[in-house]
C-alpha cells in the first residue's frame, strides 16, 4: 500500500506512531525515506548467509512487518534455523506474522 499518511496537510500532526495505519503503509514508508534500503536488505541477507549456524535462532529486534525476517528467510530456504521477530507494536507484529505465515505457506517451510 502506497504511504499517504502525512500526505494531506495540517495545522497539527498527532504524534507519530505504529498504529495499524501506519503497519499498513510502512515497507513504501521505508523504502521511500530509508537511502538505499533494499541494499541494505541484500547486505543483511549476505552477512546472514556468511554467518548463520545451522539450528540455531536469528532474532530480528524491531523486526516491524517482518521484511528483513522474510528476506533472511529466502536466503536460508535450505537451512535448518529458527526466527523470532521481536517489536513493540502489536500492529507491525501482526501484520508480519501474515506475511511470514504466507511464505511459510507458499515454500512449506516451518520457521
Amino acid at each position: 500500500m502506497i504511504d499517504r499518511l502525512y500526505g494531506a496537510a495540517k495545522e497539527i500532526f498527532d504524534d507519530f506512531n505504529f498504529d495499524s495505519r501506519t503497519a499498513r503503509i510502512f515497507d513504501d514508508m521505508l523504502k521511500r525515506s530509508v537511502p538505499h534500503y533494499e541494499e541494505i536488505q541484500e547486505m543483511i541477507c549476505s552477512i546472514t548467509r556468511n554467518f548463520a549456524q545451522r539450528h540455531t535462532v536469528i532474532y530480528d529486534l524491531g523486526c516491524s512487518t517482518g521484511t528483513t525476517l522474510m528476506n533472511i528467510s529466502r536466503e536460508l530456504s535450505r537451512f535448518p534455523v529458527s526466527f523470532i521477530g521481536i517489536d513493540n507494536s502489536e500492529a507491525m507484529l501482526g501484520k508480519a506474522r501474515a506475511r511470514l505465515g504466507r511464505e511459510r505457506q507458499s515454500r512449506n517451510a516451518c520457521c
